[in-house]
């Protein structure tokens, strides 16, 4: 009886062991779980801590010189955004506490820029950003309570030139002769040639071509840098988005749910080749004749242009209207340097390998060359452009002597419309004049080509402004409404200018000045380059669990790894 009694001893011992072991080991699994959860969050939060951190690693001078905010890649380092997420995380050199008390460790963070300011959503968004608390567009002959009124009376009066036009451009129209044009049009076109066709279309001051070292790192030559987000990712942008806006705000929306910043971009392209060589046509009435159609062809092409370029800007007027106030305000032109502008004083000459122009940078937008006097003649282009649809209107509905039917009677009126808006540029650009956006009444009047042919006999603009009482001294006096100077006309031009092609431009421009910046002001190297200035940040870090039961987690070789998790999370400006 002893014996069995004996037998059974620790039964129940091991019994309860037994049960324990597996009741112990779902409870550690439990526990595990909720380690593993709670580990995550805490990475999750230190990262979009880390990552929102890296946002005060901006560009300072880019900020204060344009307004534009993009993260400095010197200073935003994968190394300085893993300190950040060890501070954010108690797992900074020097923490005291254990293994056991420290849930994970961080193996490794990496940061990725994009979005750039190449990218011309990216920069147009900055700079519409900027330009509505600086509200810069009042200041502007053309502002945001006189747009649509403007606007609509272009477009009404450019379709209204194009009918009017249609006969000639068509070919339905009489060919006409000499005799048609009144002897006192002809007379007066002829002396306004002579007056006009020594015009430069440039400041001969302004000579600087840019060496092809400084041309050759542009964003309009290197392209534009993407830098969209990976496919792979998009759950995770779309996720971290809303933590992103929770401490930067509605910015954070520039990220769309397919973590692209591609928007459509509005468009409206206007050919301005027709001003530049119209004047040979006009040297003498015979050559204007043989050319009749030709002109009015060309001429109704651009107004056209003009004309289906409003209908596109429509869509977006006021963002276009603050887009080419920015521009025009936070660059210089040929009459007026900007402050905070450290390029090279206005006269400087030669061939300077200085990475900047000297003064005319609004122009460089027009076209992008690396002339500076190429890039003001296409601005005066554009500029005469834009008046030349005002101008034809008035004339056409002024004139006695304008027949529809009559290739020459028409080509005659293109040519007088023609010189004055080569009149009104004039007094923008050379004058730094104001001319009003609306005239009562051209400065030229055709049914007065007498008083305008004595005018002109000197064959000098100044002197038949003089005879004409539109000069008086040094003081210009044309009645209208809505003044404009060269700035307003620069802003106003920069509409018919495609915005892909305007951002890029832009870009070059700050590109050019930072560097011009770094190595005339700051006397440092000249590294800056736009496309490395990111308005948004990817931030990925890898955590290791450190487990209560080691044996979950080992690797091949028996060694304890911890199990691996991670975090990714989005940024930005």
């Amino acid at each position: 009886m002893t014996t069995k009694r004996n037998s059974v001893k620790g039964v129940i011992t091991v019994l309860i062991a037994l049960m324990l072991s597996g009741i112990l080991s779902l409870g550690t699994l439990a526990l595990e779980a909720g380690r593993y959860q709670a580990a995550k969050t805490q990475l999750n939060d230190a990262t979009i801590s880390a990552a929102t951190s890296m946002l005060a690693a901006y560009d300072s001078t880019l900020f204060e010189r344009y307004g534009l905010l993009a993260i400095d890649d010197d200073i935003a380092t994968a190394g300085r955004c893993q300190g950040y997420l060890e501070f954010n995380s108690d797992l900074a050199p020097g923490y005291e506490g254990n293994n056991l008390a420290t849930l994970y460790k961080v193996d490794s963070v990496e940061m990725e820029g994009f979005y750039n300011l190449t990218y011309p959503a990216v920069l147009k968004r900055q700079i519409l950003s900027r330009a509505k608390f600086n509200l810069v567009h009042q200041d502007y002959s053309l502002n945001y309570y006189n747009m649509d009124y403007f606007l609509s009376a272009l477009q009404s009066k450019a379709d209204y030139v194009m009918d009017e036009l249609k006969s000639v451009a068509n070919g339905t129209a009489s060919a006409g002769s000499l005799s048609d044009i009144p002897t006192d049009v002809q007379e007066s076109l002829k002396l306004m040639y002579q007056a006009f066709n020594t015009i430069k279309r440039y400041d001969p001051e302004y000579n600087v071509t840019l060496a092809s070292s400084s041309t050759g790192i542009l964003p309009s030559v290197t392209g534009t840098e993407t830098h969209d987000a990976p496919t792979s990712d998009i759950d995770a942008i779309n996720t971290a988005v809303s933590d992103a806006q929770s401490v930067i705000g509605s910015y954070g929306s520039m990220l769309a749910s397919s973590g692209s910043a591609t928007y459509t971009e509005i468009d409206a392209s206007v050919n301005v080749n027709y001003v530049n060589s119209v004047i040979n046509n006009f040297s003498d009435m015979n050559k204007l004749k043989n050319n009749a159609k030709a002109i009015t062809s060309d001429c109704r092409t651009l107004v056209q242009a003009v004309s289906a370029a409003i209908n596109v800007l429509n869509s977006d007027k006021e963002g276009n209207l603050l887009l080419n106030s920015y521009i025009a305000g936070y660059f210089p032109n040929k009459n007026y340097i900007v402050e905070g502008y450290n390029g090279p004083a206005k006269g400087t000459t030669g061939s300077m390998n200085n990475g900047t122009f000297t003064g005319s940078c609004v122009e460089y937008a027009f076209s992008a060359n690396s002339s500076e006097k190429a890039n003001q003649e296409s601005a005066y282009n554009y500029i005469m452009a834009v008046r030349l649809v005002s101008n034809l209107y008035s004339t056409i509905i002024n004139s006695n002597s304008f027949n529809r039917n009559n290739a020459c009677s028409v080509a005659a009126h293109v040519a007088w419309a023609y010189y004055e808006s080569f009149a009104d540029t004039e007094l923008l650009f050379r004058y730094n004049a104001t001319v009003p956006l609306e005239k009562y009444s051209q400065m030229f009047s055709i049914n007065e080509a007498a008083k305008v042919k004595s005018a002109f006999a000197s064959k000098n603009l100044l002197n038949a402004l003089k005879a004409l009482g539109i000069l008086s001294g040094s003081t210009f006096t044309i009645s209208g409404v809505d003044q404009t100077n060269y700035r307003d006309a620069l802003a106003l031009a920069l509409w018919f200018v495609p915005n892909s092609k305007k951002m890029l431009r832009v870009a070059d421009l700050i590109q050019l000045e930072m560097r011009y910046y770094q190595q005339y002001v700051e006397k440092k190297p000249a590294d800056f380059l736009i496309s490395e200035k990111n308005t948004f940040c990817r931030v990925r870090s890898v955590g290791r669990l450190n487990s209560i039961l080691p044996v979950i987690s080992l690797n091949s070789s028996g060694a304890i790894k911890g199990t691996e998790f991670q975090s990714i999370r989005y940024v930005g400006y």
